[in-house]
């Protein structure tokens, strides 16, 4: 899977990629040019679902990370 994102975001030259329910909390996403910032969380006891979320922004954007006060999951970068 990960060799399709890395040649999905050289094909459309992508600036902003969003992922949810990845099911890869165990593995590194490295993509080259894309700084990656993750929010994983442990899948609920006997749920399908998985809560992970990942935000990948090429290295050409300005951009920081933060924080919001929310009682839901997020990974927020500001572009």
């Amino acid at each position: 899977r990960l060799n399709k994102l890395h040649s999905f975001t050289i094909q459309l030259k992508t600036d902003v990629i969003l992922l949810h329910e990845i099911r890869l909390s165990s593995t590194k996403i490295h993509i080259p040019n894309h700084f990656t910032y993750r929010n994983d969380l442990q899948p609920v006891h006997n749920s399908p679902a998985y809560d992970d979320t990942t935000v990948l922004i090429h290295r050409r954007n300005i951009h920081h990370p933060m924080t919001l006060n929310t009682v839901i999951q997020t990974s927020s970068v500001l572009l």
